[in-house]
C-alpha cells in the first residue's frame, strides 16, 4: 500500500494469475501446492477508496510500514514492478517463494534502497574492517603461505640442480626428483616452522597498516566513483569496480610488499653468522650429526638473510614500470651474488675444522657451476614463484574488494523511520 502526498493510496499485490472468463483459477492447485511456477497476476489499483480499504484492512493486517522523511519517486515503485516482471524466474508465481511476500518484500527493498546512497566511507571505518580479527587473519594466512611456498621453491630446485651438477663428485641421487623434492620441502619446511608463522603475521600487519591508506586513495580517487556506486542496484554489483580499483593500487607496490615479509619473516627467522675469532675462522657447534652437518647449518644460516637482505636492496626505488619477470631476474642475480660470497666465506672459515678432501672438492665444484646452477633453477623457478605470486595476489585483491563492500554495506547516511508488528502470519499467499 503506497499513501501518496494528495492523500490518495494505491495498491500493489500478487496472486496467481485467474482465468478471465469466470473468475476461476487459471492454474492446478497440486501444481500450486507442491511449489511449481505458475503465472503471476501482478494488480495495480490506482486510488483506493474508502470501502476498498476497510475491507482490506479487516482481511489483512500491517506488518511493515515505512515513513519516509522526504517524498519517494513513485517511478521507484513502479521500477521494481517492471524489474520483477522481467526476471525470468520472478515473473511466475511460486507458493513458497516468488508469492506475494516476496512482491512487496522487494518494493520495499527497492524503495528503501533509493533512500540509501552507497558512498566511500571514512579511512578509519576501512581500516577497522581490514585490520578486525577475521580479515587480518585471512590475509595473514594467504600472505604467509606465499611466502613459504616462493621460498620452498627457490631452496628445491636450487638444491636439486646443484646435486645433479656434482656428478660423480657428489653423493649419487639413490631417489627420484620428485621424492627428494618432496624430501627437502620436508626439511626446509621444518627448518622454518618455529617462530615462521609469528614472524610472517607481524609483518603482514606491518605492512597492512602502511599501504591502508594508498588502498583508500584508490578507491576515493575512482572518478565520479559516487555516481557509479550508485549506479547499481545492490553493491556486489559494483565489486568489479572496486577489485580494478584495489588490483590497480595493489600492482604498484605488491613487490615491496612481498621482499619486505620475505625477508623481514624469513630473513630474520634464522640465527645469525657467530663471530669470527682472532685467525678468522668460525669455530663450528658440536652435532651428534658431525661436522659436516653443522658446517651446513651454518651455510644455510648465512645463506638465507644474505640473499633475502640482498633482494630487499636491490628492489629499492620505484619498480612500477618493471615487469614481473623483470623484478624476478633482477632480485634472483642479486641473490645469487649474496648467496655466493655469504656461502663461501662460511666454507673457507669452517674447512679446516671438517678435515675432509671430498667435502672441500665437493665445495670446490659447486662454486664452479655456481652460475649454472643457479641459472638453470632460474628458469624452473621463475615460472612457478609467478603464477604462486599471480594467484595469491588475485586472492588478496579479492579479499579486500570484499572488506570494502562489506563497509559501503554497513555505510548508513539517511535513516528510514519505520514500525515492525509482532504479528506474524504463517500462511505465504
Amino acid at each position: 500500500m503506497l499513501h501518496m502526498e494528495d492523500e490518495q493510496t494505491h495498491r500493489f499485490d500478487r496472486r496467481p494469475q485467474q482465468a478471465r472468463d469466470d473468475h476461476r483459477p487459471d492454474y492446478n492447485l497440486f501444481e500450486l501446492a507442491i511449489n511449481t511456477a505458475v503465472k503471476s497476476e501482478d494488480s495495480f489499483i490506482a486510488g483506493v477508496n474508502r470501502l476498498l480499504l476497510k475491507e482490506i484492512e479487516l482481511m489483512s493486517y500491517c506488518e511493515i510500514e515505512l515513513f519516509e522523511p522526504e517524498q519517494q519517486d513513485l517511478l521507484a515503485v513502479i521500477s521494481a514492478c517492471f524489474a520483477i516482471s522481467t526476471n525470468h524466474n520472478a515473473q511466475n508465481y511460486t507458493l513458497l517463494r516468488h508469492n506475494c511476500f516476496f512482491f512487496s518484500w522487494t518494493i520495499l527493498l527497492v524503495v528503501c534502497r533509493y533512500r540509501q546512497p552507497y558512498r566511500v566511507p571514512s579511512f578509519e571505518s576501512l581500516k577497522a574492517q581490514f585490520t578486525s580479527k577475521v580479515n587480518l587473519g585471512r590475509i595473514t594466512t594467504l600472505a604467509a603461505d606465499m611466502a613459504v611456498e616462493l621460498f620452498l621453491k627457490f631452496v628445491i630446485e636450487t638444491v636439486i640442480k646443484t646435486w645433479d651438477g656434482l656428478g660423480d663428485v657428489g653423493v649419487p641421487k639413490f631417489l627420484p626428483d620428485a621424492v627428494l623434492r618432496l624430501l627437502w620441502r620436508r626439511y626446509a619446511a621444518l627448518r622454518l616452522t618455529f617462530g615462521l608463522r609469528k614472524q610472517i603475521v607481524h609483518q603482514v600487519e606491518v605492512q597492512v597498516e602502511a599501504r591502508l591508506f594508498s588502498l583508500y586513495n584508490a578507491i576515493v580517487d575512482i572518478a565520479d566513483v559516487p555516481e557509479k556506486l550508485d549506479s547499481n542496484l545492490w553493491i556486489e554489483e559494483s565489486s568489479e569496480l572496486i577489485n580494478a580499483a584495489i588490483a590497480d593500487a595493489i600492482e604498484k607496490f605488491k613487490w615491496e610488499v612481498v621482499l619486505d615479509v620475505l625477508s623481514g619473516g624469513l630473513g630474520e627467522q634464522v640465527e645469525e653468522v657467530p663471530i669470527e675469532d682472532v685467525d678468522g675462522h668460525i669455530k663450528l657447534k658440536k652435532s651428534l650429526l658431525g661436522k659436516r652437518f653443522a658446517q651446513f647449518n651454518l651455510v644455510w644460516n648465512a645463506a638465507i638473510p644474505a640473499g633475502l637482505n640482498a633482494v630487499k636492496n636491490a628492489n629499492r626505488g620505484d619498480h612500477s614500470r618493471l615487469s614481473d619477470e623483470d623484478v624476478f631476474d633482477l632480485s634472483w642475480s642479486a641473490a645469487r651474488v649474496a648467496v655466493f660470497d655469504s656461502v663461501n666465506d662460511v666454507v673457507m672459515k669452517t674447512n679446516a675444522q671438517v678435515k675432509s678432501p671430498k667435502r672441500e672438492a665437493v665445495w670446490r665444484k659447486i662454486f664452479e657451476i655456481w652460475d649454472r646452477i643457479w641459472t638453470e633453477a632460474h628458469d624452473s623457478v621463475r615460472p612457478m614463484s609467478l603464477d604462486v605470486l599471480s594467484k595469491v595476489m588475485k586472492k588478496l585483491t579479492k579479499a579486500g574488494t570484499g572488506s570494502v563492500v562489506q563497509v559501503i554495506k554497513e555505510y548508513r547516511e539517511n535513516a528510514i523511520e519505520g514500525r515492525i508488528l509482532k504479528v506474524r502470519s504463517f500462511l505465504p499467499f
